[in-house]
């Protein structure tokens, strides 16, 4: 039973049901035999219940409203938050807490909560007075997008194991649910894109180390005298002077036009930003409305907030990469293409 009125619900667990039929049954009893002893058992037996009920509710009073770490999580994918969970009694101690996340408010009800449709569960069996504790939320899988409130209700049976009471809090929250990561494509993009462009890269590596006759006009000290010992002056070697620098950023440019899934771009997107992000010092991201990311927290809510408005970007219209940057376009299918260089407009 849930009131919303008062923002408190109770529901008697197995124990108490059971302890409520012994009750039921000593009163009966009591009634037709006029035994005093039965009458005893029947007020201790009630006290016990109201006992109960005045010491989990002062729990409730008592307990801190919670606060959720920023997380990032794989869609599909259970996951784990932490709660910061504190009690600001004094003097008395909190036992047998627990913590229900749902996604949406509960409805007032006489019947029992749906307690299966909560998407996380933890527990916290013991905080002290004037303590706060860090707990941890075991979270059922969610579909990709970034979640700003949950739903927190708190359950505890606190002292006799009797009559569980609950309350509900809306809570503030930054839960980012990124596409998932692509094995396959993750295989594909590394035997192609990035043996490509290690390909590309140690061809300028050669071209630097590349060699080319001396003529009496140049200076003597790019001469490379390990191949030009015991050589005439007109048959000496020397580097040459190319002033090719290793590429240290890269662009990925989403198809975003020619896209018939959006949800396989997004999640061939992500794998690629991932297997990148080791290899160059800088990322640029290209958003649908053409506007440019280079943060890396920003990307990946952009890619968990595509298509709702729950995703803020981080776009600084301002933003250009260099002209050496390295472009990767990716589509839906498996088009993907890395180009060693690059102007970029």
């Amino acid at each position: 039973m849930y009131s919303k009125a008062v923002n408190r619900g109770i529901e008697f667990t197995k124990s108490g049901r059971f302890a409520v039929a012994v009750i039921f049954a000593v009163g009966l009893i009591a009634t037709y035999s006029g035994s005093n002893g039965m009458f005893l058992a029947l007020s201790v037996g009630l006290s016990m219940i109201v006992v109960s009920g005045i010491l989990s509710e002062s729990s409730m009073k008592h307990l801190g409203t919670p606060s959720l770490r920023y997380t990032k999580a794989d869609a599909g994918q259970p996951f784990e938050v932490y709660a910061q969970v504190s009690n600001t009694s004094p003097r008395s101690v909190m036992l047998g807490m627990e913590l229900s996340v749902f996604r949406e408010p509960l409805k007032q009800t006489l019947l029992k909560l749906p307690w299966g449709k909560s998407i996380g569960y933890g527990q916290l069996s013991i905080l002290e007075a004037n303590k706060s504790s860090q707990t941890t939320i075991a979270m059922s899988p969610l579909p990709r997008g970034i979640y700003r409130n949950v739903y927190f209700v708190h359950k505890t049976n606190y002292p006799l194991g009797l009559i569980a009471k609950f309350k509900v809090e809306a809570l503030a929250c930054h839960i980012e649910v990124l596409p998932p990561f692509d094995e396959h494509f993750a295989h594909t993009f590394q035997q192609t894109v990035l043996k490509n462009l290690t390909r590309a890269q140690k061809a300028q590596d050669d071209i630097q180390n590349s060699l080319k006759p001396w003529v009496p006009e140049q200076s003597i000290r790019h001469i490379a005298w390990k191949k030009s010992a015991g050589k005439q002056p007109k048959d000496w070697m020397t580097r040459e002077e190319i002033s090719t620098q290793k590429a240290n950023s890269v662009l990925v440019r989403p198809l975003w036009l020619k896209a018939t899934q959006p949800e396989r771009l997004l999640i061939k997107c992500r794998t690629a930003i991932d297997l990148l992000k080791p290899l160059y010092e800088q990322i640029y991201f290209e958003t649908r409305s053409g506007s440019l990311l280079d943060d890396s927290d920003a990307i990946y809510s952009d890619l968990a907030g595509y298509g709702s408005d729950a995703s803020k970007h981080f776009i600084n219209k301002n933003i250009k990469p260099p002209t050496d940057c390295v472009i990767v376009t990716i589509g839906d299918e498996e088009d993907v293409q890395g180009i060693a260089q690059g102007t970029v407009l």
